[in-house]
């Protein structure tokens, strides 16, 4: 089932190679290309309308839902489109203090690999010549935020502006006076009143002297981000706008997180620049409240740099399902589930439903399942509907040691009212089936059976030959058969019990290794 699905989702690109929409089971590659003709036209029509600046756009998805998968996605088609386009990973570099050298790193990298090396005239000459240009104003623009990050830890510890008060204060003072300056908060808190009118002065002039340079760096790496925008279009013949796409914005610090989106607004507001970033908008705004304040209005702070949000569409369970086991490359042979034609992705979606798990249980439950599977080594094979619903008990904090009638388990299982499924075929040599079946009565009959011996129900089985009345009862008997039989083939082990009973502990050690 899965090869065949892998093969019909394969993709290629013009050059034969696999393209980046390969196994795309959820559809992204349509949002991606609604997404692309939008931007172009929009951009255009702000152009025709007059309107200056970038334009930010958000893709919004909750953890888990491939926005990762997406924006690489959407890069490869802007890349085909002979867009020029950036993808930048933020959580990857949020170790720094400031994501603009992030940032203009990545544009500059760029841009660097179309300069050629010594140009005498003509487009080439002129694309060198504002390259330059951009780096020198990106670089005076870097070393205002490095001063700015040296003096930070100043500021937390006595307060705003006291560093730059400290610096006026040692230039202009008298000798004896600098080395209280250079002192503790309350030996600086003593000398400040006998600050003179011609230190306060020169202190506001300095603040102000810094605020022009900074404004003026400001402008002039805009414009010459701008002239390099058009004299790349004359030089390479690729279209404008410029696509920036930051991913993994919302795994960042929220500090950096903030200050990214800030820097986005005031230093890229540049006419064909298009910013377009993946976020879990719900988790961002948590992140900017647990700085600014529980009663801050993070969402409409947001809204200040998105031009607008696009709200990736939430996958169905039977599709994010289908996607965890085809892109784990994991063998779904070793997994057993109910049904005359076992479907195995089927039988999690419906249990997933059924046992009211959200799309982030239903992530951690098969990464579990699936990491049980890889570690594997029993004869029998894995039982879906009993190891399943143990991993989402265990993840909801239950005891899924207590296999009994008053465990979790067993009483979740009986309450399961709504799941029926018609049983039409035969099925390993018993009378042909057509009925409908609680596949919750399924999960009870194992463990009723797991209370007793393997060979228990083996005597059952030879005592009342072939008239077993449910589809149930037989699928349960069936399947301790063949683990009793594979595991001691001839021999008459009277004692021995399910191996299906270990279920608990090997979740527990696969469940270390599960995502968050």
């Amino acid at each position: 089932m899965y090869e065949k699905q892998s093969a019909k989702l394969q993709n290629f690109d013009a050059s034969g190679q696999p393209s980046a929409w390969d196994g795309d089971l959820l559809g992204r590659q349509d949002d991606a290309e609604f997404l692309l003709r939008f931007i172009v036209s929009r951009v255009d029509e702000r152009k025709r309308a007059g309107r200056r600046g970038s334009y930010v756009l958000n893709v919004d998805a909750e953890w888990g839902h491939g926005k990762t998968f997406f924006m690489r996605g959407l890069f490869e088609d802007i890349q085909k489109t002979e867009h020029p386009a950036v993808f930048i990973d933020a959580w990857k570099n949020d170790f720094g203090d400031d994501p603009y050298t992030h940032v203009i790193s990545e544009i500059e990298s760029y841009f660097k690999g179309f300069v050629e090396d010594d140009p005498k005239t003509g487009p080439q000459a002129k694309f060198k010549n504002v390259y330059k240009a951009v780096k020198s104003n990106a670089g005076k623009i870097f070393w205002t935020a490095l001063k700015g990050g040296a003096k930070r830890a100043t500021r937390y510890v006595i307060g705003e502006s006291t560093d730059e008060i400290i610096e006026v204060v040692q230039t202009y003072t008298p000798e004896g006076g600098r080395e209280i300056a250079s002192g503790s908060f309350e030996e600086i808190e003593k000398s400040v009143t006998a600050v003179n009118d011609s230190i306060i002065d020169a202190f506001a002039d300095k603040r102000m002297q810094e605020f022009e340079e900074a404004k003026q760096s400001l402008a002039n790496f805009k414009t010459s981000l701008a002239e390099l925008l058009r004299a790349f279009e004359e030089h390479t013949g690729k279209k404008l706008p410029l696509f920036l796409l930051i991913d993994e914005l919302d795994r960042c610090r929220p500090t950096y997180a903030i200050t990214m989106l800030e820097r986005i607004k005031h230093l890229f507001d540049v006419d064909d620049v298009v910013f377009i970033l993946s976020t879990d908008t719900q988790q961002i705004s948590h992140a900017i409240r647990a700085i600014y304040g529980a009663g801050f209005e993070s969402k409409r702070y947001l809204q200040r740099f998105f031009s607008r949000t696009y709200q990736l569409p939430k996958p169905s369970v039977d599709e994010l399902v289908e996607t965890l086991v085809a892109d784990s490359g994991v063998d779904p042979d070793k997994w057993s589930s109910p049904g005359i034609t076992p479907d195995h992705v089927s039988f999690l979606a419906k249990a997933s439903y059924h046992f009211d798990m959200s799309l982030r249980d239903v992530k951690q439950s098969v990464d579990i399942l699936l990491s049980l599977t890889t570690t594997w080594q029993e004869k029998g094979k894995i039982e879906l509907s009993l190891m399943y619903p143990l991993i989402f008990g265990f993840l909801s904090g239950q005891d899924i040691d207590n296999l009994g009638e008053n465990g979790w388990l067993w009483r979740r299982a009986a309450q399961i009212d709504d799941w029926i499924e018609n049983d039409v075929g035969s099925f390993d040599g018993f009378k042909r089936f057509n009925q409908f079946n609680k596949r919750g009565d399924v999960v009870l009959e194992f463990l009723r059976k797991l209370r007793q011996p393997l060979y228990e129900t083996m005597r059952v089985q030879v005592s009342e030959g072939s008239a077993i009345p449910t589809y149930t009862v037989a699928y349960v008997d069936d399947q301790l058969k063949r683990e009793y039989h594979l595991r001691f083939s001839n021999v008459v082990r009277e004692t021995e019990r399910g191996d299906m009973l270990k279920y608990p502990a090997l979740i527990k050690h696969a469940g270390n290794l599960r995502i968050y």
